[in-house]
């Protein structure tokens, strides 16, 4: 039953990212062609974000009061009306209550799959978490390459229909899965429980808006900086590659973080991956600076190397701090895991939302290649607090 559930929850992983990634590269382009303007239609691309935010917090303390399996029906029910309502929008105003809905229910899929892994899966909570966040890492990757694909020659009426199916198999996995309801509290018992355990769990909350800043900094403003070196469809797909090679390369180290932390402690993965990720910063400025100055031997067929270790070394911090992130709040108090993990889900897209605008901000008004030093410091401020948290 625990391995058949490991990989249920992975698939929950899987299903609660795909449907974001697939559908993020297309929905400004499809708002539009439903007759919002260019300004309207980057609103609703950025609207699920925004809606997401507070009702990550809010959805998180519903499952740990409702109970894992129910909010999980309830989250897969209304995604599949959901994309039933995307495929027959008949306007861009339809389409923005649209965004909100599936922001508000999909928040309900992480912490529940969090909270089931801290519930059942504890004895391996190591593997779990790991499967779990290579699934999702799977999910990323296979819906960047897709994406663009089934819009382009099968239309987009396609995604959602995708989407639609795989929901209901979601669903109908999960009502079919025997999920006993071991915790149950009121919303105050799952904040007190938060609060206890507020120490440990803002080293979680604050990695993740760091790890997400970064994210953000480089989906908002790399492409954007690239395209003073080469066209903007070339621009645009390094983006895309840089974050491809940066999610694949997260998976190995998903399973490196549980044998660190059980070596070296949670404080040090914490640390490993808070300082890599600097790292990658750093490699990312430098790799803006030999394109300015046309250092063509950094070059190995024709990919940059900087380019290259940049990637990789975002996609070992993002292992790392996925993973220790999510450990803390799967090992609280039960009735506490869901309104925890809610709160990292929410500070993740926080770090996005304040970042990707940020960074085109910084790269307007200070030039080519500062939005990446600057955003070595929320990692760097989280870097310096673990030295004032001592257990």
């Amino acid at each position: 039953m625990r391995v058949n559930l490991l990989f249920i929850v992975a698939f929950l992983g899987f299903i609660g990212v795909v449907d974001t990634s697939i559908i993020s590269p297309i929905i400004a382009v499809y708002a539009e062609s439903l007759g919002a303007s260019k300004t309207l239609a980057g609103l609703i691309a950025g609207l699920y974000s925004i809606v997401a935010i507070p009702s990550s917090i809010i959805m998180g303390m519903i499952i740990d009061k409702i109970g894992r399996k129910r909010g999980l029906i309830i989250a897969l029910i209304s995604d599949s009306l959901v994309f039933l309502l995307y495929l027959f929008a008949p306007n861009y105003t339809f389409l923005i209550l649209v965004r909100i809905l599936h922001a508000i229910f999909d928040s309900l899929i992480f912490p529940a799959s969090i909270a089931i892994i801290g519930d059942f899966l504890m004895r391996r909570i190591g593997f779990s978490l790991a499967t779990f966040w290579s699934f999702t890492a799977i999910a990323i990757i296979i819906a960047s390459a897709t994406a663009s694909i089934l819009v382009r020659f099968l239309g987009f009426s396609s995604i959602f229909i995708v989407l639609l199916i795989l929901s209901s198999i979601a669903l109908f996995i999960i009502s079919i899965t025997e999920i006993p309801t071991l915790y149950k509290s009121s919303i105050k018992q799952s904040s007190e429980i938060i609060k206890k355990n507020i120490k440990e769990l803002s080293l979680a909350f604050l990695s993740m808006f760091a790890i997400y800043y970064i994210n953000g900094v480089i989906v908002g403003s790399l492409g954007t900086t690239l395209t003073s070196f080469y066209p903007e469809r070339i621009a645009a797909s390094y983006v895309g590659y840089f974050m491809a090679i940066a999610t694949a390369s997260a998976i190995p180290f998903f399973y490196l973080s549980s044998r660190i932390i059980n070596i070296k402690g949670l404080l040090f993965s914490f640390r490993l991956g808070l300082f890599v990720s600097i790292l990658s910063n750093v490699f990312l400025y430098l790799y803006i600076i030999s394109e300015i100055n046309k250092i063509y031997y950094l070059k190995i067929a024709n990919v940059n190397i900087l380019y290259l270790i940049g990637s990789i070394t975002l996609g070992f911090s993002l292992g790392i701090l996925f993973f220790s992130s999510s450990y803390i709040p799967a090992r609280v108090n039960g009735s506490g895991r869901g309104g925890g993990s809610g709160i990292v889900q929410g500070f993740s897209l926080l770090g996005i939302a304040i970042g990707a605008p940020l960074s085109g901000f910084i790269l307007e008004h200070l030039g080519l290649g500062f939005q990446f030093l600057i955003a070595i410091f929320p990692p760097l401020v989280v870097l310096l607090l673990t030295f004032i948290i001592k257990s």
